[in-house]
């Protein structure tokens, strides 16, 4: 429930700065556009920005994944929907059709990617009427655990309950799987590095 922020640009090194409270466990968090300001997300469907201009709602579920880019923020909830944000104000939101609970969220600067409950994968954009766009990418075959994003090359990998870890293009009908060894079950996390 407590929002603990770790960092040396607040309050020094080494240091922990409780700077509030969700009604609910704090599910995801990011930092801020500067490094005094951080964002959360929670059960209680809340994104907050912490020393910075209040809280959004939006979401009638729990808040499970954020992704900031420059100035907007980008939240994945339970209620599968996809919210955007511009400077902390309410910009747009979608929803996947028939795809159930975000679960993994990877962001480009004008893009989020989505990954779902149902192992579908959709790529979102803002837009300024209220309701963003979004097109479907493909599919794991159990939920989406992970997503990253490499933006010079349009590159997406997804990781799915199911094991597997897909490479996509996203601006090109291009989707290669790879199993990788060492991998009993569900990959949690992943990383992408530009070469």
């Amino acid at each position: 429930r407590d929002f603990v922020f770790y960092g040396r640009d607040l309050t020094g090194p080494g240091t922990i700065d409780r700077i509030g409270r969700h009604s609910g466990p704090v599910t995801a968090a990011v930092p801020g556009a500067s490094p005094d300001v951080a964002i959360s997300g929670g059960l209680d469907g809340v994104i907050s920005w912490w020393r910075a201009e209040g809280e959004c709602s939006g979401h009638s579920g729990a808040v499970s994944c954020l992704v900031r880019r420059d100035r907007f923020i980008c939240s994945g909830g339970n209620d599968g929907e996809v919210l955007w944000f511009e400077d902390g104000k309410p910009l747009s939101r979608s929803r996947a059709p028939q795809s159930g609970p975000v679960t993994a969220m990877a962001g480009g600067a004008n893009k989020v990617f989505a990954g779902h409950e149902s192992g579908q994968v959709y790529v979102h954009w803002p837009s300024g009427s209220g309701e963003s766009s979004n097109d479907y990418m493909g599919k794991h075959d159990d939920p989406v655990s992970a997503l990253a994003y490499e933006g010079k090359t349009n590159t997406l990998v997804s990781a799915g309950w199911d094991g597997v870890v897909y490479q996509w293009r996203w601006d090109k009908p291009i989707r290669q799987r790879h199993d990788l060894p060492g991998h009993r079950g569900c990959v949690l996390g992943l990383a992408v590095e530009q070469q």
